[in-house]
């Protein structure tokens, strides 16, 4: 016998309710109805068994984070006591969210799991983070930063470990990178730190730095020269993929204030960081530009006039989150505001992006509005994701736990009020029933 859940997929209630029929002994047979509801809501769930049996549940999640309500009904009464005729169950659910940002994230033998940024938690005063993680040792987590916008002689680097009784504790040092040299972007890969920032030769330059222990770095030269018209390059961002590397970041357009930031990618065919910066140390670049179809060949342009990020896309961070698809999440603003905030887009070939809305705004509200350069890291499993927020670094991970496998597919979805309506019929004699499902949008 089919799930009803191999019934819903695909299905926008697939969003919000999964049921599964147990078939076996008709005695044992039990129907399980998952209501999985977010944010600010009112949920009402009712179910009708025949005409006589009516359990009715009522939920009030208030202020909540996403909480899932689960509501059994056991079937074995009805089946056992049942006339030969079929029995109706009916499922409405009302839900109602003004104000929240999520995902929705598809894993393999789960129907739909929402994953959330939880409250987030300063860790140190500084901007411009990137972040490591090991999963093995006393360093955790590994972060390299400015103190301050303008005025630090150098960057600075600290790290996370975990003190029994007192929780997460940060201790570090001052590299001897100059903090001049402001954008960087740290990998580790095969036990050694590689970082990607801007080098002596001005701004239209990317080098490669390689370290034992994080702190002390050689520069090992330059890995890709913009050799357009365009003013500066700047927040490099690198992701190992199938057929080499991919490297993401921003070009300011002109030198003025009014100047537009667009993001670009440029790809190397390398085998691994040793072998770019052994090229970048004998003088050769292995990255090159990809045209993209945006304005100036860009991958992510701003938006159109009167939206949230009409005047600035900047900062990618691009991760695959399983084996399909690639998720990026960037800062933008508008020319009035000019206060950071945080936008997702989709790629299925990390060339071709489309953006998505993940609240009414567009932007990810849950992480405020003067929040910058996200560095997002994949422990063992979940995400983890450290940001700028103000003259602060703040971490924060997801809600609900990935898979320990990280194949997933992400779905993001704008979050709108709906009402939802499931009509199960349900013959008990022989055991078996169909599904319709009725989405509706509030008025």
């Amino acid at each position: 016998m089919k799930k009803i859940k191999s019934l819903l997929k695909g299905s926008p209630i697939a969003m919000v309710v999964a049921g599964v029929l147990v078939a076996g002994l008709a005695s044992a047979a039990l129907l399980t109805i998952y209501g999985h509801m977010t944010g600010t809501a009112d949920v009402e769930q009712s179910v009708l068994f025949g005409d006589s049996n009516t359990t009715e549940k009522t939920y009030d999640v208030g202020n909540s984070r996403p909480v899932a309500g689960n509501v059994y009904y056991n079937l074995v009464t009805l089946v056992n006591n049942a006339s030969d005729k079929s029995a109706k169950v009916e499922l409405k659910t009302t839900y109602q969210s003004n104000e929240h940002s999520g995902w929705w994230l598809n894993e393999p033998g789960i129907t739909t799991s929402y994953v959330y940024w939880v409250t987030s938690q300063k860790i140190l005063t500084g901007v411009r983070p990137t972040a490591v993680y090991n999963s093995t040792g006393d360093k955790k987590y590994e972060v390299w930063y400015k103190v301050h916008e303008t005025g630090d002689s150098n960057l600075h680097y600290a790290y996370g470990h975990w003190v029994s009784g007192q929780g997460w504790k940060w201790d570090g040092a001052d590299t001897n990178v100059p903090a001049t040299r402001d954008c960087p972007f740290v990998m580790k890969e095969d036990g050694k730190y590689y970082m990607v920032n801007y080098g002596p030769n001005g701004k239209k330059k990317f080098d490669i730095y390689t370290s034992d222990d994080g702190i002390n770095w050689t520069d090992k030269g330059t890995i890709y020269s913009y050799n357009g018209s365009w003013y500066k390059i700047d927040n490099p961002r690198i992701l190992k993929d199938d057929d080499g590397y991919k490297m993401y970041f921003q070009i300011k357009k002109t030198n003025s204030n009014d100047s537009r930031y667009y993001i670009f990618l440029a790809t190397s065919d390398a085998k691994s960081l040793k072998e770019i910066a052994y090229n970048a140390a004998n003088s050769t670049e292995s990255f090159k530009i990809v045209s993209g179809n945006q304005c100036g060949g860009s991958i992510l342009a701003p938006g159109a006039d009167g939206e949230w990020d009409s005047f600035r896309v900047m900062q990618p961070m691009v991760f695959k989150p399983g084996n399909q698809g690639y998720l990026m999440l960037y800062t933008g603003y508008d020319k009035y505001d000019q206060k950071g905030k945080i936008g997702y887009a989709v790629s299925n070939d990390g060339i071709d992006w489309t953006k998505i809305k993940v609240s009414k705004e567009g932007y990810d509200t849950t992480l405020g509005t003067d929040t910058w350069k996200t560095s997002v890291v994949k422990t063992n499993n979940n995400l983890v994701l450290f940001y700028q927020n103000g003259n602060e670094i703040d971490w924060t991970w997801l809600g609900s736990v990935v898979n320990s496998s990280n194949q997933m597919t992400i779905q993001p979805k704008e979050i709108k009020p709906f009402f939802i309506k499931n009509d199960f019929e349900i013959n008990l004699k022989p055991l078996n029933y169909s599904i319709k499902t009725e989405v509706i949008p509030a008025q």
